[in-house]
């Protein structure tokens, strides 16, 4: 009710607004909820709360790596209801993310106000810079990684980074846009380290170009049946 008639009323009426007043209430609930988590009845007095300088918050960063590829696999020369397969692929993949953050904020506990972005595959949630939220974290990657590696073989992965801390500060001025840059910087080098943490220990590109000698036959799914596809035959993406 309240995104309904607040998306189009202004945050500001005394200078110029670059959000509207839902955006508004809804970051700034974010950000006390995180509050709330962080200061424990003994640390909650009025200079604490106050305190701008000590990080209090952390960044989770999620971000969906391979869409592309999930979504244009297709077999050689299928061109048959393509579109309907598409926008299938692409409401699977939006429901992938949305699943994993919705599994983010159960296992964190945290409140739906603290995401400040879901678009795209990515999402940003603001948390509180606590200790015991960090084996919620581990367990979180864990479980996604793991997912992700049965559905789709590796093809498809969810990148998540929360080393980014801020302190009340940072919200303010340019501070926000640094901090936003780093995360997006974190977020490029945690593509590139994908899914290294295997509960085995083994590298996964070396276990892929193994794979790759090794297997000699592979099946995929042509129209409800399954084909043999052998070496030399063709790629299915």
């Amino acid at each position: 009710m309240w995104e309904k008639y607040a998306w189009c009323v202004p945050s500001s009426t005394i200078d110029v607004p670059d959000i509207s007043l839902y955006d508004h209430s809804r970051t700034a609930a974010g950000i006390a909820a995180c509050l709330s988590d962080y200061h424990s009845p003994d640390t909650g007095n009025d200079h604490a709360i106050r305190d701008r300088t000590t990080e209090k918050f952390r960044l989770l960063a999620g971000d969906l790596s391979g869409i592309q590829r999930a979504l244009f696999a297709f077999a050689p020369g299928r061109s048959k209801g393509v579109a309907k397969t598409l926008r299938a692929r692409s409401f699977l993949l939006s429901l992938v993310s949305e699943a994993a953050l919705e599994l983010a904020l159960s296992r964190l506990d945290a409140h739906p106000t603290q995401v400040f972005m879901n678009a795209g595959g990515r999402f940003l949630v603001l948390l509180p810079n606590v200790p015991r939220l960090v084996p919620a974290l581990h367990d979180v990657r864990r479980v996604v990684e793991q997912w992700c590696r049965a559905r789709f073989g590796g093809r498809l992965t969810l990148n998540l980074d929360w080393n980014v801390t801020l302190c009340g500060n940072d919200f303010y001025g340019k501070r926000f846009r640094v901090i936003l840059e780093t995360v997006r910087e974190r977020s490029e080098q945690a593509k590139k380290r994908k899914a290294e943490r295997r509960p085995d220990g083994e590298r996964p590109l070396e276990r892929q170009r193994r794979v790759r000698l090794v297997r000699t036959i592979r099946t995929v799914p042509v129209r409800g049946h399954v084909r043999e596809l052998r070496p030399g035959a063709g790629r299915t993406g």
